[in-house]
């Protein structure tokens, strides 16, 4: 995520450079329009002399306009990059933000899961004792239960843990879906 996050900072960064000379080429069209226009103008005065100096500069004028246009249709895609570029930042931090929660509930789960194991453990050592003599079988037979009761409270957490995990990964889901069809329309 943060691979793409920085990719997708250095297209919109190279899309603002693009911006820039569209503002350039708009200048130089604006430009070339008024000295189309001045052109024009030098020309009437001329008279018959400068009728084909009017058709250059007509010409110029008109290559001028189309610069302008094709510019401003430049300038529209750009905006409409940056848009998509900035929708795909926030997905993108949303998406690091739920793998950081998946995270946490992945160590949640290892650590039920080592409880478990230790429980589980006890247990065993429990169940030893009580075969050694049957003077230290009521302590050890309350160790089991004890034992038996932590196991029960870590399987409910490891199952509590399970279902977070996976109503974290349907959303996680949707969201990914969601930026792969912002990416798809961009």
């Amino acid at each position: 995520a943060k691979e793409t996050d920085s990719r997708i900072g250095k297209l919109s960064h190279a899309a603002q450079q693009i911006g820039e000379v569209v503002k350039l080429i708009t200048a130089i069209a604006e430009q070339t329009n008024l000295l189309a226009l001045n052109a024009t103008i030098e020309a009437a005065r001329a008279g018959e002399a400068g009728r084909g100096f009017a058709v250059v500069a007509s010409e110029v004028k008109s290559l001028a306009s189309q610069t302008a246009k094709a510019t401003d249709e430049i300038s529209s895609h750009i905006a409409g990059m940056q848009g998509a570029t900035a929708e795909s930042v926030a997905a993108i931090k949303e998406i690091g933000a739920t793998i950081g929660q998946i995270s946490s509930i992945s160590t949640s789960i290892a650590s039920a899961v080592e409880q478990q194991g230790a429980a589980t453990q006890e247990i065993a050592r429990s169940v030893q004792t009580v075969a050694q003599g049957t003077q230290t079988a009521a302590t050890d037979i309350g160790q089991v239960n004890r034992g038996a009761a932590e196991t029960g409270s870590a399987s409910e957490e490891v199952l509590n843990s399970a279902k977070t995990l996976s109503s974290e990964s349907t959303r996680l889901r949707a969201e990914l879906d969601r930026f792969m069809a912002n990416i798809r329309a961009a």
